[in-house]
């Protein structure tokens, strides 16, 4: 006997339909339907569960692996590795390029040499891994190359920027374009625009002494109105969503849209980092946010971007970290320059016997390393570069452990021997400067005093009261409002004679670094040959000024008021007494 299942009446034998409800015989009713359909949806959704614990699971293991092999390095054999190589810089991408004379390759972070020391050192080129490619060059080629040195595509370009969100700018034919990673071109070269590195999706697009912003299919999504920021043609890149720009030589910035959110009143920017901003108005620094709101007051004369919640700030002689309520964060008793916190901890200096040295603090000031080395990097990966002595190379982790304190036997005695050769070069070369002193102060004994006198005045409102000298005087302009030097007129050496630098003085007020600019004649050619020259007069390392030079003396007066005045004192000998 059969029963309706949705009712429970009596069915006859053979009935296709419930005779009550209609329901056909043998057919799943609503409810058992629904609940059916709920039961598996519910295998469905526990089923879904399992998979997503699963990946969740597989991807856990996965970053942990590979977490752990970014975190990985060896302090012992970056330390066996160090030794090998004139120059070391820091790691990019889990690769730090490396120099044997003027050639470059690249170790990873376990000191294995992964890219051999054989291509060309490139001058002002970032040859550093970045979207895992490296931009270098091998005889008359440049191309990309990959982690394991080798091509990843045909390089069919003049030249290249560095990768940047997957592409990267390239120049052929006085023509500049875009490229991926797999070398396919996709924004069209043209000589109509110069074009910049991406950053958060948008890239600067020049044209002629203004510039815009285009997306990653080329298109300009902001238009070109923009003043570029200097004479070179830099423009600015988008940070945290804002790019700042210059209206009127006025700084303010643009959202990703174009809108103007903050309006060109500074007088300087740096890009927003950490919320921040630090701007310019009148002399003084100060931070805004990105509502334009000003958070920190103007009080300081100069100051820095911030960096992992702290920035480096100037007031008067002082240079200290602030942290983000405008507050000395902690005492900071260096007296060489700072530099901004990288994985938590930042590197400073001292100032001694003319040079810098190098230590290492974290974030509430403790000393990690002390100043005790002659170069060091910036903490990047967790790792920075340092020197001994500018010439044998090393690194330190982020808990201040270096290489140099994990040599073995046989890399100490390369080291040794390294500073041995390096002490027997100084001693000769002090020998041979000695022996240069004294040849030279013998011959000073003879000769007639030349003293070239300068002096410039400015009043308190900036402009110029006075401008004088024994040789004549004028200003140069450069290209800021205060750039600019104070010069004499040419002065022409006498035949027969020659000036030899004696020393300088300052007589009064602050003036900027002292100059000596010529024209010298070239005595391997036939006839006169001149060269343009300039020298640091400060250092003494000034040339024999010979008959038919001509010579300027000059400094950067600042802007600050009131009268700055040298004298540079020379020694007018025969020219047959120098050889």
């Amino acid at each position: 006997m059969a029963y309706c299942k949705n009712c429970g009446n009596k069915l006859e034998d053979g009935a296709k339909f419930c005779p009550k409800c209609g329901t056909p015989s043998g057919s799943e009713t609503k409810q058992d339907t629904e609940t059916k359909q709920e039961k598996s949806s519910k295998k469905g959704e526990l089923i879904a569960a399992i998979v997503v614990m699963a990946a969740i699971a597989l991807g856990g293991a996965a970053w942990f692996f590979l977490g752990n092999q970014q975190d990985k390095y060896s302090l012992e054999g970056l330390a066996k590795a160090a030794v090998n190589y004139d120059y070391i810089d820091d790691f990019h991408d889990g690769m730090a390029m490396v120099t044997k004379g003027e050639k470059i390759g690249f170790i990873d972070r376990m000191g294995n040499e992964v890219i051999p020391c054989i291509y060309d050192f490139m001058e002002d080129t970032d040859c550093s891994f970045n979207d895992g490619l490296a931009f270098v060059r091998q005889g008359d080629s440049t191309f990309f190359i990959n982690k394991e040195g080798k091509k990843p595509f045909e390089f069919k370009y003049d030249a290249a920027n560095h990768f940047s969100e997957g592409l990267a700018v390239v120049w052929k034919d006085g023509k500049s374009g875009y490229i991926d990673t797999h070398g396919k071109e996709v924004i069209a070269l043209t000589d109509k625009y110069s074009y910049d590195n991406f950053s958060e999706g948008l890239a600067a697009v020049s044209q002629s002494d203004k510039y815009g912003f285009i997306d990653k299919n080329g298109n300009i999504v902001i238009p070109i109105k923009y003043e570029v920021q200097s004479e070179m043609g830099e423009t600015s890149s988008f940070h945290e969503g804002l790019a700042m720009i210059i209206n009127n030589g006025k700084c303010g910035f643009i959202d990703t849209k174009g809108t103007e959110v903050i309006s060109c009143k500074y007088d300087n920017a740096s890009d927003f980092s950490e919320g921040l901003s630090c701007v310019m108005k009148g002399e003084k620094y100060g931070y805004i946010d990105k509502s334009g709101k000003e958070i920190i007051p103007f009080v300081f004369d100069s100051a820095g971007s911030f960096s992992e919640g702290f920035a480096i700030v100037n007031k008067g002689d002082k240079d200290y970290f602030i942290n983000k309520e405008g507050n000395e964060a902690f005492s900071c008793a260096y007296d060489g320059r700072l530099e901004n916190f990288h994985n938590g901890l930042a590197v400073v200096t001292n100032y001694r016997e003319g040079d810098f040295i190098y230590g290492v603090i974290d974030t509430s000031g403790k000393e990690i390393v002390p100043c005790k080395y002659a170069y060091m990097g910036t903490f990047s990966e967790g790792l920075t570069v340092v020197s001994l002595d500018g010439e044998i190379y090393g690194f330190i982790d982020k808990n201040g452990n270096s290489t140099f304190d994990v040599q073995n036997e046989e890399v100490k005695k390369i080291v040794d021997a390294k500073l041995q050769e390096k002490e027997e070069k100084r001693i000769q070369e002090e020998a041979e400067r000695k022996a240069e002193e004294e040849r030279v102060e013998a011959e000073r004994r003879r000769g007639i005093d030349k003293v070239v006198t300068l002096s410039f005045t400015r009043r308190e409102d900036g402009s110029v009261a006075d401008i004088s000298g024994n040789y004549g005087a004028n200003v140069w302009k450069g290209m800021w409002k205060y750039d600019g030097y104070v010069m004499t007129d040419f002065i022409s050496i006498p035949n027969g004679k020659v000036w030899l630098f004696e020393r300088w003085e300052k007589v009064s007020g602050s003036p900027g670094t002292i100059w000596l600019l010529y024209n010298s004649r070239d005595s391997n050619t036939e006839g006169i040959r001149y060269y343009d020259h300039s020298y640091e007069v400060q250092s003494g390392d000034l040339p024999i000024l010979r008959a038919r030079d001509k010579i300027r003396l000059a400094f950067n007066p600042y802007h600050d008021s009131g009268t700055k005045t040298i004298k540079v004192y020379f020694k007018e000998k025969d020219e047959d007494v120098i050889h």
